[in-house]
């Protein structure tokens, strides 16, 4: 009704601490006592039963003994219906209002909006749970803004630099199943929630000049994952029987002025030497590799070639999970040779697949030429045997060998265990079949391919060349 009380003994004695000018009848919506000094807290009033719709907060240093207004930067009819601190950060304020959220950095002297995507409502209550602030409306259900750590960060310095980087929270390592299942219809009433991994803030005070680039590594150094907004942008799947919705999409990097957010997905990229940027920069799903372990990492991002920052951050466990380092460590070795093994099967299945289009050109040109034609014609069989199985059936041909990596992978990572003694043996079962045709595919490249560029060059043809041609992207809703 107006009053505020304050009690310094468990509540034996009651003191009035109302600030001066506020009348009856003013609802003290919220006080919020300081997390970091005794005596300071702060309190919303609303008065709008009153036909005063102006925004009213007070701030007390001294125990209610002097009370501060402090209004500056909201709207003249936003009225006051909560005020939170953030616990971590002293001097940071959330305020809810009647025309939606209001964030401050210096205690309450200077106030903006952090309406964001929220659609203008009443914002009853605010909370801050770790790093999240969660925000209670009127009619418009609850919303959470997800990770507030780069708003713990910001400073003068900041808002000065053509670009920074801002350190990371903590990221939770999870084995969820990666196919979130039938989306709802369109229509539907729904909420998004936030992607799995790592959230990445940067800040651009203007368009960059040239690339955006992220490199993750571990402590010791070593990259496990590059991104660049310059990377490939991935084709769409062919003969899509769904949605286009369904599938997730590439993780991308932005350019523009402003703050962005990038979720690294706590995997590992190729590192075979047959790797190339644009198979790293787009987060492709065909080649994410095994999940990381829980420990420390560093990002670092490069604006136009030049470094922009670093930064270290926790990567920790599923506080579900009680797998012992010693298991995670035995997954992630059988995960990562499957991994490796499905990109070297992928490589080499694209390399074949290079060259017989380019022996089908040849061909083309080549009529009436027996002798070529037959050289070609014993070039395409031997490699289509390679690539399809030929006799030896369908199974053990590389195209099919690199789609059974993926299922071995996918089994060794389907929970925080020791791999099955079933996935080992289909690993095991693929890996025989790939060095049996790497072994014929190697012996192509070494004899028969130059043995027919010999041939061609003697007839007046450009040689072939080993060049990886991509199979035409499918719907797959696994690794």
């Amino acid at each position: 009704t107006g009053l505020i009380h304050l009690t310094r003994d468990g509540g034996r004695v009651w003191e009035d601490v109302t600030p001066s000018g506020i009348s009856s009848w003013s609802k003290i919506t919220q006080i919020e006592a300081s997390h970091f000094k005794a005596g300071e807290a702060y309190a919303a009033v609303d008065r709008h039963r009153l036909d005063d719709t102006r925004p009213y907060l007070y701030r007390t240093h001294d125990f209610g003994k002097t009370w501060q207004p402090i209004v500056a930067g909201f709207a003249d009819q936003a009225f006051l219906n909560s005020v939170r601190e953030d616990p971590k950060r002293e001097g940071m304020l959330f305020a809810g209002t009647e025309l939606g959220p209001y964030v401050s950095f210096d205690d309450g002297d200077h106030w903006q909006s952090l309406q964001l995507n929220l659609p203008v409502t009443s914002v009853r209550d605010m909370a801050v749970h770790d790093n999240d602030l969660i925000v209670a409306t009127h009619g418009r259900s609850f919303w959470v803004l997800d990770d507030i750590s780069s708003l713990r960060q910001l400073n003068s310095h900041m808002e000065s630099s053509a670009a920074w980087l801002y350190q990371p929270a903590r990221a939770v390592r999870t084995t969820n199943d990666r196919f979130a299942g039938t989306p709802l219809p369109p229509e539907e009433p729904q909420a998004k929630n936030p992607p799995l991994g790592a959230a990445i803030d940067y800040y651009l005070a203007e368009e960059a000049p040239g690339p955006i680039e992220l490199e993750i590594s571990d402590v010791h150094g070593r990259t496990i994952r590059h991104y660049s907004s310059r990377g490939k942008a991935p084709a769409a799947p062919r003969n899509l029987a769904i949605a286009p919705r369904w599938l997730p999409q590439a993780a991308s990097l932005s350019e523009a002025a402003g703050m962005h957010r990038f979720f690294w997905d706590l995997r590992y990229g190729r590192k075979s030497e047959s790797a190339t940027a644009d198979d790293e920069d787009t987060g492709l799903q065909t080649w994410i590799g095994p999940l990381v372990l829980p420990g420390s990492y560093q990002v670092k991002l490069t604006v136009n070639g030049k470094s922009a920052g670093q930064q270290r951050f926790e990567v920790i466990m599923d506080p579900r999970s009680h797998a012992t380092n010693a298991v995670l460590m035995d997954q992630l070795r059988w995960a990562q040779r499957a991994f490796e093994d499905m990109t070297t099967a992928r490589v080499a299945a694209g390399e074949i697949r290079g060259l017989r289009i380019q022996l089908g050109k040849i061909k083309d040109g080549a009529r009436n030429n027996t002798d070529l034609e037959d050289s070609l014609a014993a070039v395409d069989k031997q490699a289509e045997e390679i690539q399809s199985g030929g006799e030896k059936g369908r199974d053990s041909g590389l195209d099919a060998i690199s789609r059974a990596f993926p299922i071995a992978l996918n089994a060794f990572e389907g929970a925080d265990r020791t791999p099955t003694a079933q996935a080992i043996a289909l690993y095991q079962q693929s890996d025989r079949m790939l060095q049996s045709r790497m072994t014929e595919w190697k012996a192509m490249k070494q004899r028969t391919v130059p043995s027919l560029n010999r041939q061609l060059h003697g007839m007046g043809f450009s040689p072939v060349q080993i060049v990886r041609v991509e199979e035409e992207p499918q719907a797959n809703f696994s690794q």
